[in-house]
This record gives structure tokens, sequence and C-alpha cells, in this order.
């Protein structure tokens, strides 16, 4: 992967990142990942210890920015100040009392920036867990906190838990920067917490996917049912892996769906004999189990689920399989598993399309809200007419003002809704709350009929300027079109106008490959005008027609989506959906989730990706020592390129305080010396000034005998040998 590719892309995301420690060491292994998800990211620090301040200025620097994202780090014990040396009763209260002034100020900042904001509880040292008072009384207040600030709309938290269980770095913690420079974490880890910041931003500026497809043989199971029996085929520990997988991606919301080449009796029976499975039928919403080709089974799904190919994640263990689908259904994203599946739960893990925001109640019911539609189908293929089926359905439609608690379905229906959305603009929850004091208006649609609760599927965004009442969001969840619920909708809207003296009713319409049923309906009101207007249509309904607006039965159909023809418009500001990187989506997942998906090969890759070193008067002379090609070598790890001098200045190379901590950090731990840190503001911050440094403290620390032994290894030295040793001599 070329991590530098993507440099110079227009920089329209704002990441603005505030630690209670310093985290300059974020910056690399996050642009790197930016830069590689082509999510094309300025990012920015607050001064060091003015987390607090940051916050009460975040509204201001992000409330401009509908794309910016705010990453806040907390480590507890940093809120400690001097209390620690006060006995237990002084820690606890100061802690307790700067999380309570936290959680305040951060909820004034979300409320006041329309951006989204990441919490991430960062690890404390390792003294602090060592201590079993402190490391219980740190794990209850991280979780008071993360608790606290989930309910904050548009904040989402990282606990400490997921940064070191999905990249576990056992040695995460370095005491010696900590104490020096106030940098608690080694390179390694900094590379975690970017790479862990990293999907969780991706996972909020990308559209989701809702179906996961599964095939049978060799997939959820080992063997051929057809062959081996109900009980006969093998649930192995991968297999069992990818189960429960999938069982937590259908309680996060995900719609399982089967497709496979067999008998629809065998893989019943496998599903109700076998006492491995994981997967019951109660979870799966729709099965193709058939000889077709699996491309032609997924577009029959789509058209059942009312879905695009788009919203489809097919997993399967044969690459002839895969191909298939891959090139017949572009749009579904194939999966193929590795065939190593012990490596299953790794893998599985680290596929970053997997990845959520917040989980709603309707995302957990979403299974449930789909068989009921099932239902209404049944009834309407059984019923005479449309207008009966209508009339059977008792079709009850609350239109109200936007509540907060309904903040996070409706900025995820403005993710997630496709098909009759106007607009099809994404926002965050803390850009919602931003709109009303901009005298935009938010009204929500909860729907429910004799088969269910569909819940909250519709949303309007509006407000009255010089006699008109504009409409900028008009969206209903594809479960509830066709039934009269978008004219109901549009008759509220009329209603308002009527009742604000405002002459008309527009609605903005952005054409896109897949908003045709949203199309249509605008082009059926009768009495509606229409003009071109910036990329879009512009209707113009009068307020007394669209008060007047309903669903006549005798000409509509329910709408399905088929015939999304219309060729896709640029929308009205920038919108982050890319699907991972320049290689294939797919590819490049899979290369994460196979290559990239440790800690330490992640750094590695970071590190040695290509950079270009600084033209500097210094004239270049390699290292030709061991210790000389040591200290070069961590110096080619920190910079990221390989051609080091041993004279040149480590700051004219690009280096600054904060990577030379760690760089004396890493000569501590591997030669045994403690190098002072005056040696940043002298001139022999070099390769061939720190290893005179190194060796002058050694010859210090060691005793006679090995001072003797020293001795006799430097008489055994040619002259030569000698001023290379100790970086002296006609070296140019």
């Amino acid at each position: 992967m070329d991590a530098n590719a993507s440099a110079s892309i227009d920089e329209h995301l704002s990441i603005s990142i505030a630690a209670s420690f310093t985290a300059d060491s974020l910056e690399v292994p996050l642009r790197f990942w930016m830069e590689e998800l082509r999510l094309q990211a300025r990012i920015e620090f607050a001064p060091y210890g003015q987390l607090f301040q940051q916050l009460l200025t975040f509204d201001r620097s992000l409330s401009s920015d509908s794309n910016g994202i705010g990453v806040i780090l907390v480590r507890l014990e940093d809120w400690c100040g001097a209390s620690a040396d006060n006995g237990i009763a002084a820690f606890e209260s100061e802690i307790e009392r700067n999380v309570g002034d936290f959680l305040q100020y951060l909820r004034a900042a979300a409320e006041g920036a329309g951006a989204t904001f990441i919490v991430c509880l960062c690890p404390p040292s390792r003294h602090r867990v060592a201590d079993a008072w402190e490391n219980a009384f740190i794990e209850k207040t991280e979780s008071y906190l993360s608790r606290e600030a989930e309910r904050i709309a548009g904040v989402h938290v990282l606990h400490g838990r997921e940064l070191t269980e999905i990249y576990r770095v056992p040695d995460y913690y370095d005491d010696y920067t900590d104490k020096l420079a106030h940098v608690p974490y080694t390179p390694v880890f900094f590379t975690a917490l970017g790479t862990t910041i990293a999907r969780k931003i991706s996972a909020l500026k990308r559209l989701p996917r809702k179906v996961i497809v599964l095939d049978c043989d060799y997939t959820l199971w080992s063997g051929a049912c057809a062959e081996d029996g109900s009980v006969g085929v093998q649930i192995d520990a991968g297999r069992k892996a990818l189960q429960e997988f999938v069982l937590k991606q259908h309680d996060m919301g995900m719609v399982i769906c089967l497709c496979s080449k067999n008998d629809a009796e065998d893989v019943q029976a496998v599903f109700e004999n076998h006492a491995g499975m994981l997967l019951k039928p109660e979870h799966i919403l729709a099965s193709r189990i058939n000889w077709k080709p699996k491309s032609e089974n997924l577009i029959s799904l789509a058209h059942e689920l009312n879905l695009a190919l788009d919203s489809f994640i097919f997993i399967d263990d044969d690459p002839v399989e895969c191909g298939e689908v891959e090139s017949n259904c572009p749009d579904v994203l194939t999966i193929q598993l590795p065939r190593d599946t012990e490596s299953l739960r790794r893998f599985l893990a680290h596929l970053w399309v997997f990845d959520h925001g917040k989980v709603t109640a309707e995302d957990k019911n979403r299974t449930v809200l789909y068989k009921e539609n099932f239902q209404r189908d049944s009834a309407r293929q059984q019923s005479l007419t449309f207008a009966e089926f209508l009339e059977q359905l008792r079709l009850i439609v609350d239109i109200s003002p936007l509540s907060p608690q309904s903040l996070e379905r409706v900025a995820d229906l403005t993710y997630r809704t496709n098909q009759f959305n106007l607009t099809t603009i994404r926002r965050s929850e803390s850009e919602l709350r931003r709109l009303q004091p901009e005298d935009k208006e938010i009204l929500v649609v909860n729907v429910q009929d004799r088969f269910g609760d569909y819940g909250l599927v519709g949303a309007i965004i509006f407000h009255v300027l010089q006699r008109s009442l504009n409409v900028d969001t008009f969206l209903l969840s594809c479960r509830a079109m066709g039934r009269g619920v978008e004219h109901q909708m549009l008759a509220r809207l009329g209603a308002i106008a009527l009742d604000r003296k405002a002459d008309d009713v527009v609605l903005l319409l952005l054409p896109t490959s897949k908003n045709k049923p949203a199309a249509n309906f605008l082009e059926s009101l009768v009495g509606a005008s229409k003009e071109g207007s910036d990329g879009g249509l512009r209707y113009r309904v009068p307020a007394r027609i669209a008060a007047d607006c309903r669903l006549d039965p005798e000409r509509a159909t329910l709408q399905n989506g088929e015939g999304a023809e219309t060729v896709a418009k640029p929308m009205t500001r920038p919108v982050f959906v890319s699907e991972f990187g320049r290689q294939g989506k797919a590819d490049f997942l899979i290369t994460i989730a196979t290559k990239l998906n440790d800690a330490v090969a992640i750094h590695e890759v970071i590190s040695t990706a290509a950079r270009v070193r600084p033209e500097i008067l210094t004239p270049f002379v390699a290292p030709s020592s061991p210790m000389e090609k040591e200290i070069a070598g961590f110096w080619t790890e920190m910079l990221g390129f390989e051609q080091i001098g041993i004279n040149d200045s480590f700051f004219n190379l690009g280096g600054h305080s904060l990577l030379a901590m760690q760089i004396l950090s890493r000569i501590r731990t591997m030669f045994n010396v403690q190098l002072s840190p005056r040696l940043l503001v002298t001139e022999e911050f070099t390769v061939a000034g720190l290893a005179k440094a190194i060796l002058m403290e050694q010859i210090q620390q060691s005793d006679s005998s090995e001072v003797e032994n020293i001795l006799q290894k430097l008489d055994a030295l040619s002259i030569d040998e000698l001023k290379t040793l100790v970086g002296i001599g006609d070296r140019k």
C-alpha cells in the first residue's frame, strides 16, 4: 500500500485532538490510515495540558464544520494532580470531581458543535494496575464515565478494553518517557490507538451495509450436508467463531440470510438437528437454497427485502463462487473466508466493514420488523384490491417534533435511507441538534399497523423563509413506502405552511442512482411545478394542495425501488462514503484482516513507508560500528527513511523532541544506560554523538574488572577503528 499516495488531496474532514497527556505521537498512524481509507483529513492537536480549555472551544472551532470530529484522549490518573500523595480519599475525590467537570464540558461541547466526538479511555500506567485498590477504582470510574458519555448525543466511547483487546500491545507503557515528557505509551501502542480511532471514524463516515448472506457447506460448517448428513457435518472452532460473530452482528441490527447450492431440506435438517449450531432458524430472515447461480439468488433476495445490492455482504469459502458474485453483482461486498479456519476469529475481528457506531433499538429489532413486513406483503397479495389492502392495514401515522431521545435514530436514518430520500444528506446527532437554533425544524414519523410497530421510520427537516416552507430533508424508510405515509408527511407540511401564512412547500430533489422512488413521488404530485436548481430539481407545491395530499389507492401500487436508472448527481457537500483504499474494496478489507491485524505489523508498515530524506548540508557518512547501526535503526523507525548519516542532526532530519524522547527510551532499554535529556539542547544529538555518550555512560557504570575488559577490547582495535568507535578523526 502506498501510504503517501494521497498526501496532496483536498482536506475536508477536520480531526481535532485533545488529551490529558502528550499525544502528538498519534498523528503519524492516524494520518496513515486516513490516507489509506481515502478520507480527506486535516489533523490538529490542542496545546499540551489544555483538554478542558479545548472542550470549551470545540463548539466554536468545530461548529462551522459539519465534517468535524473531536477526539478526546483521557487517562484518569492524569486527573489526580498532587492528591495521590494525600491518601485514598483525596485521590478519589480529585478524580471524581474532574470526571464530573469533564462530562459537563463534554455535554456542552456536543450540544454546541455540529461535530462527532470520540472519547478514548486510555489504559493506566503499570504501577496503577499493580495497585489493586487504584486499579479497581479506575475501572469503576471508567465504567461510569463511559456509560454517561455514551448517553450524550454525538459522543462515541472507545473503552480501554477495546484498545487492548483488539490490538494487543503487552508492553504498552513507557515509564521513562512518561516521566520525561508525559508521553505514557510506547510508539507501538500509539499505532494501535491511532488504528482503533481510524476504525471508529471509518465506521461513522461509511454508509452501513445491512445484510449478511452466508453460504452453508464449508462455510457455516465443515463438510457437505447432503453427503455427511445433518449431524455428520463438523462445526469446528473456526466455524463456531463465525457463527458467534454473525449472531453478534444480528444483535447489532444486521439482517442474516442464506444462499447455498443445496437441497433446502438438507440445510434445514442441519439447523434443526445439529447440536453445535448456534445460528437458529429464527435468526435467518430469508434463504435461497437451490442450484441457481448465487448472483441470481442475491438479486432475488435484494428484490424480496426491497434493498439495493450495495447493502449486502456475501460470505463464502469457495473462490469460484466468490468470483461469480463479484463479476455479476459488483455492488455486493464479497468476502472469501481464509482456508485456515483456526484464524477465522482474528480475521473476522479485523474486517472493518462490520464495525458499527451506536446501535439503536430499531437496529436490534430489524429482523422482527422485516418479518412483519413479509406478513404485510402476504396480506397485500391476498387482497383483491390495493385499497382493500390499505384498509386492512389499519395504518396509524404519528408526525411530531423531534425529541432528544430520537436523535440517534434520525441520524441513523439519514445514513441508511437511500430509496426514499430526496437529498441523501447525511447528518450526525450533533449536526441535527445544531440545526434547531438555526431556525430549522425537525419532524419525525412513527408508524404502526395491525401487524406491528414500524418504529421511527421517517424524518423531515424544513424552515420557513420568505413565504415558502423550504424542505431540505424528506426521507422515509423503504419498509413504509407506498402506503400513503409520504403523502401524510407532505400534508403535514402543507398544514404548517398554511398556519404560518406561507404560499407553498418547496422540496429539493438531488437525484442519485437509488432515490428513484422519491423522484417518482414528486413527479406524481398534482399541481406541483419544478425547476432546475444546483444540480437537482426544486419542486414547488402550493400550500393548500400540499395540505390536501392523499394517496389514491386506485392509481397507486407499492413501490419497490426497481428501475433506479437515474444518473447520479453530485451532492451539495462532501459525504465520506468510500469503501476502503485504492485496492478493490474487498481486497483492501482482506489485506487489513490478514496482514494489518496486529499492532506491531501495522507499526512496521508505517515505519518503513517510503518518506523523502530532507536535503541537509551535512556530508553523509554511513554508520559503521554495531552501536551506530543500532542507533541509526531507531532513527529510521522514527523518521521513516533509511539513509541516516552518523553526523546528521536528528532535528534537521525532521525529528522533534517527542521522538527524541522515544529514542532515549529505546537507548535505555537496549543499552541499559540512561542518557540525560540535556542532549536535546546540545549539538550532540547525532548518531555519533549518542554512540559516544552511550560508551562514556557504560564506562562510568562499569566496575574495575569490566573497565579492564573494555580496555583490553579497545587495545585490540586499530587506530582507525578507535576513531570510528568514538566519532573523532577525519570522518567526512
